[in-house]
């Protein structure tokens, strides 16, 4: 399978402040980090000229981009470099029909997806419980 998945990886590379996807867009490809940073931001609704930054992508084999993989395949987030950046891509069609001929090793990726999109939001839910001012929202 790792052989399988290594034929549709192609390597790319992101100069410092390159915004690889943006929160909304089609969601295409899945990210594997090689190198560098990238921030994961989102942009609330109440303020459009102002991100938040939601994670950092830092260690060599971090995922980001699962929303290829998952539908309605649209990020949820935006990928902007914080440096120079190197990572793996691999089409989301193409590795879902992967794991469709393989639904034991299937499973094991969808699992630990789901345990990134579930990391990702307890730490979205924790910065803004952190960001509530007292009285701002009610409590009922």
């Amino acid at each position: 399978m790792l052989k399988k998945i290594a034929d549709i990886c192609q390597e790319e590379t992101f100069n410092r402040g390159t915004t690889i996807f943006a929160d909304g867009a089609e969601a295409q490809k899945l990210y594997i980090l090689k190198a560098g940073l990238v921030a994961l931001r989102i942009t609330p609704a109440t303020n459009m000229e102002r991100t938040i930054m939601v994670a950092a992508i830092k260690e060599r084999g971090r995922v980001f981009g699962w929303s290829s993989l998952v539908e309605t395949r649209q990020y949820t987030s935006s990928a902007v470099c914080m440096e120079d950046s190197k990572v793996l891509t691999i089409k989301g069609k193409e590795l879902l029909a992967l794991l469709e001929e393989m639904p034991a090793a299937g499973f094991v990726v969808m699992r630990r997806l789901a345990g990134i999109a579930s990391s990702r939001l307890r730490s979205t839910r924790e910065q803004l419980i952190a960001a509530l001012v007292p009285g701002l929202i009610s409590h009922g």
